[in-house]
């Protein structure tokens, strides 16, 4: 775990920096992307599933984790809306 008075750790957020991606992110990011897809297809949000991986893969604290994870929804709401724009309704 790393230490507040490492270089590499935000002395706001406590959290480290994104620059150097070490396993955790990625295993974070990749997490998030199939928690994302499979809220896609079943039509929910996701934020129920993007939180606890938020915190327990990446370490984020709970009160930046909750806010990164409605941010993410949004982002991929915009993308849902993005690819299905052009559909025509089925009625």
């Amino acid at each position: 775990r790393r230490r507040l008075g490492d270089a590499s750790v935000d002395e706001v957020t406590g959290h480290k920096r994104l620059a150097p991606t070490d396993a955790t992110d990625v295993a974070g990011f990749v997490c998030a992307a199939l928690g994302l897809v499979i809220a896609a297809g079943g039509g929910i949000g996701g934020g129920g599933m993007l939180v606890p991986i938020y915190v327990l893969v990446m370490g984020f604290k709970p009160k930046f984790a909750i806010p990164l994870s409605n941010m993410t929804v949004l982002g991929g709401a915009i993308a849902n809306v993005a690819m299905n724009a052009g559909k025509r309704h089925p009625l």
